[in-house]
């Protein structure tokens, strides 16, 4: 009997068990962090204003110094304004790749980063439609840029981030279209 586990989840185990046994071989463990943001998205189209709330959780694994690798998981909230209107839910998940780029300050760990990502998701931009809808089996490639510091010094391990990810959404052969997610969050390592 298969067990009824998407394609991506599998990826995802295997990025972050390869991770973990790496670490363990090769060097001590860097460090564990989980991240998990917000963000929030307004926007008039075609004079129908639309409110977009995106919640996010990322763990990743430093498998190198400044390379961090790990599952992101995204639920999207999109209400449109018009007065039938719902919220409505969908996800992106998949794996992310993060290279802190530079490092202002190596106290309090402050750097720049940037991320790649491959998701998996049903939130569909596609199109020139005035609104956003389901579509079942897209995939996203993923390119962001941010800032993360842990500037306290009571919690050292509790920091904070900001960023964007840019999603590059293939809904049908040779079609794409792109969307970006900002979000703002917190951060804690876990292991050093």
């Amino acid at each position: 009997m298969q067990l009824p586990i998407p394609k991506i989840y599998w990826f995802i185990i295997v990025m972050c068990y390869s991770g973990l046994t790496y670490g363990q071989e090769e060097n001590p463990v860097q460090y564990w962090s989980l991240e998990l943001s917000v963000g929030y998205l307004a926007e008039n189209t075609n004079g129908v204003f639309f409110h977009e709330l995106n919640m996010d959780f990322y763990a990743s694994y430093e498998f190198l110094p400044g390379f961090h690798i790990g599952p992101r998981f995204r639920t999207v909230l999109f209400l449109d304004g018009y007065p039938s209107s719902e919220w409505q839910r969908f996800f992106l998940a998949g794996s992310q790749l993060r290279w802190d780029i530079l490092t202002l300050d190596h106290s309090s760990h402050s750097r720049f980063f940037v991320d790649f990502g491959f998701f998996r998701g049903n939130y569909c931009t596609c199109d020139d439609q005035a609104y956003y809808y389901r579509r079942d089996g897209l995939w996203y490639l993923a390119l962001g840029a941010g800032f993360q510091s842990y500037p306290f010094d009571s919690y050292p391990d509790l920091g904070m981030t900001a960023g964007f990810l840019l999603h590059g959404v293939s809904y049908e052969q040779f079609r794409f279209s792109y969307y970006n997610f900002p979000y703002l969050g917190i951060v804690t390592r876990l292991a050093q």
